[in-house]
């Protein structure tokens, strides 16, 4: 399988409603598509292999809180890491 993924937010503390964040998602390792989603939405975002996907949100809301995943996914196998995001 590919190397677990690692998923950031581009902040260090809890974002308050109305700020800007980026979620990084990025695998290093062999070579693997990168996907990055909020867990309760089908839409995803994806990325060429070994790279870094992200995600902008611009002026976060209470209701973009929730669980993001990072999936790295090859012919060996998926990985998978998450984040809780919470807004203040």
């Amino acid at each position: 399988p590919p190397n677990i993924p690692k998923i950031q937010l581009s902040h260090t503390e809890e974002p308050k409603e109305g700020d800007n964040i980026s979620i990084f998602c990025s695998s290093s390792g062999g070579p693997a598509q990168l996907k990055l989603y909020r867990q309760s939405q089908s839409a995803a975002i994806e990325g060429p292999n070994n790279s870094t996907v992200l995600l902008n949100i611009s002026s976060i809301q209470i209701a973009d809180a929730g669980i993001y995943i990072c999936e790295a996914k090859n012919d060996f196998g998926t990985e998978r890491s998450t984040i809780n995001i919470t807004v203040k």
